[in-house]
């Protein structure tokens, strides 16, 4: 091999695992400060609990929570969580959200590996901050922000059906290997499925059906490769679904899902007009600061720019397909939420990744633009002027000894940084300057909101917590060995987290649907809404409890009760 060739290859080698380490690097900074310190709040508490229930059962083909069949999602998340737990030997909120970070960051990745080789195909040469370019944007998306630091599905299937979409792009569009693009998009398009159902197809066919249409190739629908992927998705699907049709029948499963559809279709906590606004609010705000990029898409040099090189025109067609009839798809149903389209944003990363590398080559282009002139001081104007507010605010409303050391630290730091950016960025030069300080700005913002939020839900909002405490110590104080507790009407998957599995209070949780004296010994909880069988002051005696906005009842049936 040519020694020219040779070393040109080892420094792209070494820029891209460089590029990977600081990628980790990067993404474990911004999300996990602070991540253990707010309780589990939403669908959190249930997904750990049936990942925690399934190692305790040793039933992993079934979801269940204290011994009730969970139909609405099918199990890979709680496989993927139950895995972790035994692994680490450790359910804490901080283990259970690590996994959504780590999806992140594995997202990151792959669309860094991605574009590397689009622009390779390309004959492009790229810096080291270029080829971050798709992984930076990704990892400082609000959305992907708000999901990589929660024990959901969301972040684990957005990752799942980005590998799918870009895998099938990139081997069979880039390496023109038809069945293999297929076959591996299929493979991860199964486990999509196994995710959260069968909405998965619907991102995939989002994108690639007008994809086809566009470039007048919709016979490539009917092709061969596109039908050894629909075996495949539905062989890895069938793996899973005949064996639990064996063990306790799949309609349960369809019925749920079919309901949950039907739900998230048609149930509407707004109306109409606020919703279609809400949500296209929402996109703005959750996409930001990088949406604003999708502007350049207007401008005939960029354009000229795309249609120089086939696979950069090609990936932005095709992420065009998959972002805005994502959008339009959910945007149509009144009952959908912002969290829904979040699948889709590996097309948003590359249509906006596509401007920011335009701009790096050609940084005049954003300079010229008042738009993003105005946008750029805007944003380091009011940034400057928050951390003024905030902290004027903080010296006001609290000592100074009760302020978070890293909140000051990080407040001082965002309000230094964008100083510097501001006095740097008169002259006009370069574009990485620019792309730097949108980073840092979403980092430190970011920062700024756990290191005060979070230590304040802690201390003032740990609803679920105190409340396990508060009922573990009123049955620990008991003298009987049996402290079991009965459970009835509905499951408080929170507080049964608690009690049971993070603070190890109650070893023997029970759960029955009827609320009656004959399903339990010693202890029951119910929600106070529930009408009970008849309590008097001879045979229990009753605590009334506040759990975050719901009354319950923790009754102990006493020793004189037969």
């Amino acid at each position: 091999m040519n020694p020219i060739l040779k070393n040109f290859k080892i420094k792209y080698r070494f820029k891209e695992i460089l590029g990977i380490i600081f990628l980790i690097i990067f993404a474990l900074g911004l999300y996990l400060p602070y991540i253990e310190l707010k309780e589990f709040q939403g669908e959190e508490g249930r997904r750990a609990l049936v990942a925690l229930q399934m190692l305790e059962t040793r039933n992993f083909l079934i979801p269940n929570i204290l011994g009730e069949p969970y139909f609405n999602k099918p199990p890979l998340f709680y496989w993927l969580l139950a895995l972790v737990f035994s692994i680490t030997n450790n359910c804490s909120e901080f283990v259970a959200r690590s996994v959504s970070t780590v999806m992140a960051l594995s997202g990151a990745v792959f669309l860094t590996f991605i574009w590397k080789n689009i622009l390779k195909n390309s004959n492009i040469k790229y810096s080291f901050w270029s080829l971050l370019i798709p992984g930076l944007i990704f990892l400082t998306v609000p959305e992907v922000i708000d999901k990589a630091i929660r024990a959901e599905i969301d972040q684990t299937y957005t990752f799942i059906i980005t590998v799918s979409l870009f895998s099938w792009f990139y081997f069979y569009e880039i390496k023109n290997k038809k069945n293999l693009g297929f076959i591996i998009s299929g493979l991860f398009l199964g486990l999509g499925i196994l995710s959260k159902t069968f909405q998965a197809l619907s991102f995939f066919y989002l994108a690639i059906v007008p994809y086809f249409l566009f470039q007048k190739r919709w016979k490539e629908l009917l092709s061969l490769p596109h039908l050894l992927g629909i075996v495949t998705y539905l062989l890895v699907f069938l793996l899973w679904a005949i064996p639990a049709n064996f063990q306790i029948g799949f309609i349960p499963f369809l019925k749920a899902w079919i309901s949950e559809y039907q739900t998230a279709a048609t149930t509407a906590e707004v109306p109409l007009i606020d919703h279609l606004s809400s949500f296209t609010i929402g996109v703005v705000i959750g996409y930001s600061p990088w949406i604003f990029f999708l502007i350049f898409y207007k401008h005939k040099e960029f354009k000229k720019f795309l249609n120089q090189y086939p696979s950069l025109k090609k990936i932005a067609l095709f992420s065009f397909c998959l972002f805005a009839f994502s959008y339009f798809f959910y945007f149509i149903f009144i009952g959908s939420r912002l969290r829904y389209i979040l699948p889709s944003a590996g097309g948003f990363v590359f249509l906006t990744c596509l401007p920011v590398f335009y701009c790096f080559i050609h940084s005049h282009s954003f300079w010229k633009s008042r738009f993003f002139k105005t946008f750029y001081y805007g944003i380091i104007g009011f940034l400057v002027l928050s951390c003024c507010i905030l902290t004027i605010y903080l010296m006001v409303a609290k000592p100074l000894q009760h302020i978070p050391v890293f909140l000051i630290f990080n407040l001082f730091c965002l309000f230094i940084f964008s100083l510097i950016f501001f006095i740097s960025s008169r002259r006009k030069s370069s574009f990485t300057l620019i792309f730097a300080f949108l980073i840092v700005a979403v980092f430190f913002v970011k920062q700024i909101y756990t290191s005060f939020y979070y230590p304040y839900h802690q201390a003032h909002l740990n609803h679920f917590r105190n409340a396990s405490v508060e009922i573990g110590n009123i049955i620990t104080s008991d003298q009987k060995k049996d402290n079991s507790l009965y459970i009835c009407k509905e499951i408080p998957h929170h507080i049964v987290y608690y009690l049971k599995y993070r603070f190890h209070i109650i070893e023997n949780i029970i759960y029955s649907k009827y609320c009656d004296e004959s399903y339990f010994k010693n202890w029951m909880l119910v929600p106070a809404a529930y009408q009970l069988f008849h309590i008097n002051t001879e045979n229990y005696k009753v605590y009334q409890l506040k759990i975050r906005k719901k009354d319950y009842l923790l009754i102990k049936k006493q020793g004189n009760s037969s």
